[in-house]
């Protein structure tokens, strides 16, 4: 006898996370544990502040000059992000 009401638990999460609402603020909290990985200690060690709203990331520093030497990188730092997660969850990046 076949169920057609099976679902994977992952399946379900995934929409429950989508239709709270939820889902970018738990990617917003994986981002942050995986900018190291993603941008390198000597930028993680510099940045004061991450987060991502309606797919823009705001990253805040303490230096002015890797800050100046980032707004050329924007598209950079957009890339390798959406690379790291395999999807587009990043569309602007803004430093400040």
């Amino acid at each position: 006898m076949k169920d057609d009401n099976n679902q994977h638990i992952g399946d379900l999460l995934k929409a429950y996370l989508k239709m709270n609402k939820l889902d970018e603020k738990l990617t917003g909290v994986d981002l942050k544990n995986a900018w190291e990985k993603i941008m390198g200690p000597s930028i993680a060690r510099h940045t004061t502040k991450l987060e991502l709203r309606k797919k823009v990331l705001i990253i805040k520093l303490d230096s002015s000059v890797l800050r100046q030497e980032l707004v050329y990188g924007k598209d950079k730092i957009k890339d390798a992000v959406n690379d790291f997660y395999s999807q587009e969850i990043v569309d602007e990046v803004l430093i400040a």
